[in-house]
């Protein structure tokens, strides 16, 4: 894209303004490890053992019997969540003799040998290549299934393919992972978390993540339940700071009621981890204007090398004219893309805003300031950027090395 000299310069001090507004509260926020006294609870089973459940289910030589046994140990719980079954129509693959190795295992005891072979051929026939989608691997080992509790099946093809599936030919938009706590910030450095929402471009499906008020410390690093009987202080000092915004105070105060009412569901680093490691072996969380999600999430998950997409939208030139900036935590650069003028006090849009510039599709039942919506807008806003350069997106998310001179690319320069 042709630029004057002057709007060169121009652009790279608004740019620097951007990264520095984006990364000064994250130099200042401490994300140790957990103190040794927090009380954070984890639900089902930890990272380590599901490490070594699906190790095992990878290895050739595991019986039907051990089998059956994790898979009661796995539950039919949401483990990891249905999330992964729709990613994986797009973006994992698995190798046929993989799926043969476990469905000889777990087939009907009706089914003889050869008509268990002539099953597997037909189903092999359908491919011309050796790697398999692994959504489709799911419905035949669901359908030629007769040893293990239907229940249990889906969570165990999971863990056992987690250790074989690639995602070699799948385009980088399948490892975004969009997320959105509800918070508040309110003394001390101290910030409750009231609930959450996770969600991917393949899944029509967000999942909330909601349970107990979280109070995080990012000073001392730790993570303890809200004790309620601190409910009163708490929402005295939001009617103190929010008393100018009746409608946002509303909203806060019914989201912090609601989550002190509700049992822990989701918003734990087990669930959250594991929900991760599902989508991608290198997944990219999104979130907008990301100081304190990211900080949530780093001290949640103690996962502080994952890649991150900041969005924002941003009125570069100071002219009405808004732009959605994307900055990936890997470059150096960042994205631009044009939304349109905006008669608009100040200089930065809000979620709601950039979405409405996006996308003009009619969302029912849409509530703001919830995590749910939050991250359905997410969802809108990158299939906005896809769509205007699908392969400017892919490069910049990857780890290519960019070619910032082309003519027609929106990429600038820190």
């Amino acid at each position: 894209m042709s630029t004057s000299r002057g709007r060169i310069q121009f652009n790279i001090v608004i740019a620097t303004c951007f990264f520095f507004n984006f990364m000064i509260k994250l130099s200042c926020t401490s994300t140790s490890n957990i103190a040794s006294n927090n009380k954070l609870k984890l639900s089902g089973i930890t990272p380590q053992k599901y490490k070594i459940i699906k190790n095992r289910l990878s290895d050739k030589n595991i019986t039907l019997d051990e089998i059956k046994s994790i898979s009661e140990k796995l539950g039919s719980g949401d483990i990891n969540g249905p999330v992964q079954i729709s990613s994986e129509k797009y973006c994992k693959d698995i190798h046929k003799d993989l799926v043969h190795s476990l469905a000889n295992k777990i087939k009907k005891p009706s089914l003889s040998q050869e008509d268990y072979h002539k099953k597997l051929e037909k189903y092999f026939d359908g491919y011309k290549s050796d790697y398999l989608p692994l959504f489709n691997v799911r419905n035949f080992l669901r359908n030629i299934n007769g040893e293990i509790e239907p229940k249990y099946l889906d969570n165990i093809i999971t863990a056992w393919s987690l250790n074989h599936v690639i995602t070699k030919n799948a385009p980088m938009w399948c490892s975004l992972v969009f997320v959105d706590f509800e918070f508040f910030s309110y003394i001390n450095n101290t910030t409750l978390v009231f609930t959450g929402a996770l969600g991917t471009f393949h899944d029509p499906e967000i999942t909330m993540l909601s349970g107990p008020v979280w109070e995080f410390d990012f000073t001392s690093g730790s993570i303890s339940v809200f004790h309620e009987q601190n409910a009163k202080r708490f929402e005295n000092n939001a009617n103190r700071i929010l008393k100018k915004n009746p409608n946002l105070l509303n909203t806060m105060i019914k989201c912090f009621r609601d989550a002190l009412k509700r049992p822990n569901r989701y918003l734990n680093s087990n669930f959250v981890n594991n929900y991760i490691q599902l989508q991608s072996p290198n997944p990219i969380m999104v979130a907008y204007n990301y100081n304190t999600d990211k900080n949530i999430f780093d001290l949640l998950t103690q996962k502080k090398t994952v890649k991150w997409l900041n969005i924002l939208g941003y009125n570069c030139y100071n002219n009405k004219e808004f732009y959605l900036l994307l900055k990936a935590s890997h470059r150096m650069s960042y994205l631009q893309i044009p939304l349109g003028t905006r008669e608009k006090n100040g200089r930065i849009l809000s979620l709601g805003e950039v979405h409405s510039s996006c996308c003009k599709q009619n969302h029912q039942n849409v509530e703001a300031h919830d995590g749910k919506t939050d991250v359905l807008f997410l969802q809108c806003i990158m299939k906005y950027a896809r769509d205007y350069n699908s392969l400017q997106l892919e490069m910049y998310l990857s780890d290519v090395e960019l070619i910032t001179q082309e003519k027609d690319w929106d990429i600038k320069m820190f």
